[in-house]
């Protein structure tokens, strides 16, 4: 394995991974240091636009996230907005963030169903289809 190859660690069904030349002292796990989302919109030419029930789609709005490990490794992903793109990243950015930072970022489910969070984390009810 080269540096920066990510890998599971531990024994069947454990979901934990590290990152960086697991033969040095220097491998860490996939521990989530920020996470940061961006309100994105963009418009869109009339040519490529569609007619909705609400008349016709002038831009795109979107939430990107990216989510940053310890060992420095850097994932993209997207956020639904329904219609709140800045809301819904003014949340990321401050409620939610605080759930995730600092847990095994390979842990997706057990993050999302609240195992590894505290506190008013679970109020949300966010469910999980498996």
């Amino acid at each position: 394995m080269k540096g920066g190859d990510v890998r599971p660690v531990g024994g069947a069904g454990e979901g934990s991974a590290v990152c960086g030349d697991t033969q040095s002292a220097g491998a860490s796990r996939l521990v989530v240091r920020d996470v940061h989302a961006f309100a994105v919109s963009f418009p869109v030419a009339q040519a490529d636009s569609v007619v909705l029930g609400v008349g016709r789609a002038i831009k795109r709005d979107a939430v990107v996230v990216k989510v940053t490990t310890e060992c420095g490794l850097v994932g993209y992903g997207e956020s639904h907005h329904g219609r709140a793109h800045t809301t819904v990243a003014h949340l990321i950015n401050t409620a939610l963030r605080r759930l995730v930072v600092g847990k095994d970022a390979s842990d997706v489910i057990g993050i999302w169903k609240g195992r590894c969070c505290t506190g008013w984390a679970s109020s949300l009810r966010i469910r999980v289809h498996e």
